[in-house]
């Protein structure tokens, strides 16, 4: 597993995956900071990013963008290498001031445009399986849990002058764009997280992780051929009740969220 590095003093701050409070699904480019307008489901959303708006792909270029253990899952399905794989040549793990968990975030091409990796002329490579931030915008989603333990939901629509896509004639409600995106799904695996990111010891700021431990967090969510085979296999078990390990990643996830919570704070 690579070391921990310190992100680009001039790179662009996103929503993230990896904070103690909410988590949203978010990206920003540089081409000017997004205004942000609250959202509710019902709202009528006029938007449409197809090819021939004249905007197509720069929102892809000059891109921050923080990947989710299940955008990883999805991607390095679809390119066929393993998680491992996927992480060395497509992921730069950082840790920022401030933040109690590594951030991974999806490396950019060195072509003076920091364009993502996975863009081509005719759009994304790999759109069938793009991660929650790209399929949700220009909405932005923020998760988080009410005092009763219930999920809370907060939706921004994020407008940045570079996109034409507003000027499309395509109208509907924010709910029906986003599960056209295909987003429920991601949403299941990410809130699943907020158990690690809202753990009320993460909250209050009791919780200071140590190297070993921010190890771990990126191995078990982001690497999970490599969790799979760990010698310690049996210990993870046994500390989630499982007699073996899942052998669809979905449920490895779920059960490597279960087992961080258990090994950061206890049963």
């Amino acid at each position: 597993m690579a070391g921990f590095s310190r992100p680009h003093p001039h790179s662009h701050r996103l929503d993230r995956p990896c904070t103690g409070g909410s988590h949203a699904m978010s990206a920003t480019t540089s081409h000017t900071m997004p205004a942000m307008q609250p959202l509710r489901p019902e709202t009528s959303l006029r938007f449409a990013c197809r090819p021939g708006v004249i905007c197509f792909n720069e929102c892809c270029r000059e891109l921050d963008l923080a990947l989710f253990p299940y955008d990883v899952l999805r991607l390095r399905r679809a390119l066929g290498i393993s998680s491992g794989e996927f992480m060395k040549k497509y992921v730069l793990v950082t840790q920022e001031d401030g933040q109690v968990f590594p951030i991974c975030r999806l490396s950019m091409v060195d072509d003076g445009r920091a364009s993502c990796v996975f863009v081509r002329r005719e759009g994304c490579s790999v759109y069938a399986d793009r991660p929650a931030a790209c399929r949700a915008y220009p909405v932005g989603r923020g998760a988080s849990f009410r005092g009763d333990g219930s999920l809370s939901e907060r939706l921004v629509l994020l407008q940045e002058r570079h996109c034409h896509g507003f000027a499309e004639n395509c109208e509907r409600s924010v709910a029906a764009y986003l599960e056209a995106q295909g987003l429920s799904e991601y949403n299941r695996f990410n809130d699943a997280l907020l158990r690690l990111h809202q753990h009320p010891r993460v909250l209050d700021g009791s919780f200071v992780p140590t190297e070993r431990q921010l190890h771990r967090y990126v191995l078990a969510l982001y690497d999970l051929d490599r969790f799979r085979r760990l010698p310690g296999r049996a210990a993870i078990q046994m500390a989630t009740r499982q007699e073996a390990l899942p052998d669809k990643d979905e449920e490895l996830l779920l059960l490597a969220i279960d087992w961080l919570v258990r090994d950061f704070f206890g049963p």
